[in-house]
């Protein structure tokens, strides 16, 4: 094995650890975007009904018609976008109420067009942002990027995009095409495209969101007009049938990949959200809706992931960045956020459990990491 294969199985099995984990900090919650009441509304990630745990709304926060949400769970933020705002704002991932944003991106500068999907990348500091169908791009900021700000560099090629997925795993995105029928995946880093799904045999209809499960190695897209979801390998490319297709009986917009409880979740047009089992396909039932009365235009959905803790003192693997030979990573002992919302320990500091997954990939980190230091030594 060579020493750049080594350094990737290790930051792959990080990236496994942290779904074994959980993110126990992370609540169990759903976050849903309103884009005709203009908020973002919480739920328990199991809730089928009201009371929403929290909603952002009003004046102060300065949501115009949101669209995507992603949620930043090493630094407490919830990143959302805003269609007729060409605006990211962003809010402490617990805030509720009529309450300002902590930053916002928006200017000229920022080439903001209309925006709709967003993705937050919190081992490099990124946040993605998708242009919609008038400049068709997506757009790359520093996380912590305010105000009036310069993408440090922006993706073309699309046809209308709309949702996108980042996979840390292989250092890779993709994009939904809801005017070209594909799903667009490129590196990282930007380059030229490196796969392309569409075409009859894929079923891809209007796809207006894509997500990446990089444990299951596969990519789950929503169909609008399909009136599906259609599931494919991570690495399909061309005229590709999928692996399995869910016939949903109703138009969903924003998808999301559970690999934790192996669900899936789909937003749908007409204010609910639908969760199955992750292998599920052809007419099956969901296990369970999501109504609420606080729904107006659901569009797009963002989940954090919570396990059982015992309240004490938690290690935090945070990798400082994401290198093409030595990952680094840093095992701090971090006292939790103070958590809010139901379902969470009542205070102190807690420590994740990890699930066999987890163990297992926890081994082949160190395993890695210890012929990695070899490596060096030598």
């Amino acid at each position: 094995m060579t020493h750049r294969s080594v350094s990737r199985v290790v930051l792959g099995a990080l990236a496994l650890v942290i779904a074994g984990m959980g993110v126990a900090r992370a609540q169990d919650e759903i976050f849903v975007s309103n884009s005709g009441g203009n908020s973002v509304t919480v739920y328990a990630r199991t809730a089928t009904g009201d009371p929403p745990l929290r909603a952002i709304s009003g004046a102060a926060t300065g949501l115009n018609v949101p669209e995507g949400v992603a949620v930043d769970l090493v630094n407490n933020e919830l990143i959302v976008a805003n269609l007729l705002g060409n605006s990211v704002t962003i809010f402490s991932r617990t805030a509720t109420g009529n309450v300002a944003p902590l930053r916002t991106i928006s200017g000229a500068l920022t080439t903001l067009n209309q925006p709709i999907g967003v993705a937050v990348d919190t081992v490099n500091n990124e946040i993605y942002v998708v242009n919609g169908p008038v400049s068709g791009s997506v757009v790359v900021f520093p996380r912590t990027a305010t105000g009036n700000v310069a993408p440090t560099r922006t993706f073309s090629g699309f046809n209308a995009p709309s949702g996108i997925s980042l996979d840390l795993v292989n250092n890779e995105i993709a994009v939904a095409n809801s005017n070209g029928n594909t799903i667009s995946v490129f590196a990282r880093t930007g380059g030229p495209l490196l796969r392309s799904i569409g075409g009859p045999s894929t079923g891809i209809s209007a796809p207006i969101d894509v997500a990446i499960d990089a444990v299951n190695n596969e990519i789950v897209v929503s169909n609008t007009i399909g009136i599906t979801a259609t599931v494919y390998s991570r690495t399909a490319n061309g005229n590709v049938a999928p692996l399995r297709t869910i016939n949903l009986g109703f138009q969903s917009e924003g998808v999301i990949v559970d690999p934790v409880n192996n669900e899936i979740s789909l937003v749908a047009l007409n204010n609910f959200v639908a969760t199955y089992a992750r292998t599920a396909s052809g007419a099956a039932a969901p296990l369970r809706v999501l109504n609420s009365a606080s729904f107006s235009g659901t569009r797009f959905a963002a989940i954090t992931l919570g396990v059982p803790v015992t309240p004490t003192v938690g290690l935090t693997a945070t990798p400082t960045t994401v290198p093409t030979t030595t990952p680094t990573v840093v095992v701090s002992a971090t006292p939790d956020p103070t958590p809010t919302g139901t379902g969470g320990p009542a205070a102190g500091i807690v420590v994740p459990t990890l699930d066999v997954r987890g163990i297992v990939a926890f081994g082949v980190l160190l395993a890695g990491a210890g012929y990695l230091a070899l490596r060096r030594r030598s």
